[in-house]
C-alpha cells in the first residue's frame, strides 16, 4: 500500500469513528456501533474489538511498536 493510499484509508477512518463508539466499544458495547458493521469492521473495527477483548496486543520492541494477535490458552478457554 502506498503511503498516499494510507493516509486516505487513515481520513476515511477518521472520519467515520467518533470518540462516543470508542468509549462505548471499549465498555462492552458491542450493538449499534457502525465500527462494527461494514467497511469500518474491515478496515478499523475488527482490530479495535479485537484490542479491548484481550486477542490483539501493542508493545515496544527495539524502540518500535509492535502490535501482535494473542492466543488464548486452553485454560483461558475454559474460564471464559
Amino acid at each position: 500500500m502506498s503511503t498516499q493510499t494510507a493516509q486516505m484509508v487513515v481520513e476515511r477512518i477518521g472520519a467515520a469513528i467518533n470518540e462516543h463508539d470508542l468509549e462505548a466499544l471499549a465498555a462492552g458495547v458491542r450493538k449499534g456501533l457502525n465500527m462494527l458493521t461494514g467497511w469500518r469492521y474491515e478496515q478499523f473495527g475488527k482490530d479495535a474489538l479485537d484490542l479491548v477483548e484481550g486477542r490483539l496486543a501493542f508493545a515496544i520492541e527495539n524502540g518500535k511498536l509492535k502490535m501482535s494477535r494473542v492466543a488464548k490458552t486452553e485454560q483461558e478457554k475454559v474460564d471464559a
